[in-house]
């Protein structure tokens, strides 16, 4: 996914999509164990200072089933 516009931080326009590892990952608020339905965590991170401007869930569809 291509990010146009401009960092919040410092102005710059050279993103770059980055991921979180395993086990880092975001689950349903009432998940008491959250092997199911985890949605993994992406990032638009600006490549001049590191500064992340976005994140988001990569599989909005498992968010969309959580209750």
């Amino acid at each position: 996914m291509a990010t146009t516009g401009q960092c919040p931080w410092c102005g710059g326009t050279d993103f770059v999509e980055a991921k979180h590892m395993p086990y880092q990952n975001i689950a349903p608020e009432s998940s008491t164990l959250a092997l199911v339905g985890r949605g993994d965590l992406r990032y638009t991170v600006c490549r001049d200072c590191g500064t992340i401007v976005r994140t988001y869930v990569s599989d909005v569809a498992k968010v969309r089933r959580w209750r």
